[in-house]
């Protein structure tokens, strides 16, 4: 059989438990957290009952604590009073005092290509080229060339022997001027003298790296 009622709430009654002194008891009706409902239709075991109370502890791990205000003051506190929020383009960062919107920094590759000399200021008009070190560049050899054989006569003729020509060798590098925006290449390579009783002469070993890319990488 369907019940039909209507649910009454803040209702309370009084008590006298000692006429001569007018003495009376408030009773209020007992109800359960879970007799509680909220407008959308949850009680308030389901709503607050996972929570076992508020601190102002900032060291505290429990997911079963709320932080006080007093908490997030300190953290806010030990913010600095920074506060945070997304510009138009989607990137996050923090706020000014003047209320401008600063970009967290990250890493940014660029690929720069395969010259030997490179104007960072006319390729990257919106990187600081001021800021950049050598170490802010990468290169990836991807090739090498050299390699030829003298004659007798021409050993002779140059002098070369293993104290005046030594076997050499160096890595590519890169050497920027933050002044103007220019980096430059050096490709690096080997050199190398074998010489034998062929007749006509030895081998002469001359080794560069002939292909690079150069990579820009700013964090």
């Amino acid at each position: 059989m369907a019940v039909n009622e209507t649910i009454v709430t803040g209702r309370k009654f009084r008590k006298c438990i000692d006429a001569a002194t007018k003495a009376w008891q408030r009773i209020s009706f007992w109800t359960k957290s879970s007799d509680v409902e909220f407008e959308d239709g949850k009680n308030a075991e389901t709503k607050l009952g996972a929570i076992d109370g508020i601190t102002d502890s900032l060291e505290d791990t429990s997911s079963r604590l709320a932080a006080s205000a007093k908490a997030v003051s300190t953290l806010n506190n030990n913010l600095g009073g920074l506060s945070f929020g997304i510009d138009g383009d989607g990137n996050y960062g923090y706020y000014r005092a003047d209320g401008s919107l600063i970009p967290f920094k990250s890493t940014s590759i660029y690929y720069l290509g395969t010259a030997l000399s490179f104007n960072i200021k006319d390729l990257l008009p919106n990187v600081d080229y001021s800021s950049l070190t050598s170490d802010n560049f990468i290169i990836q050899t991807t090739g090498s060339s050299g390699g030829s054989v003298a004659t007798k006569e021409t050993k002779n003729a140059e002098h070369i022997n293993i104290n005046a020509h030594p076997p050499a060798i160096s890595f590519p590098s890169i050497s920027y001027n933050a002044s103007t925006g220019i980096a430059s290449v050096n490709r690096g390579g080997a050199r190398s003298y074998v010489w034998a009783d062929w007749g006509v002469g030895g081998f002469y070993s001359n080794m560069a790296y002939s292909n690079q890319k150069v990579y820009l990488v700013i964090w």
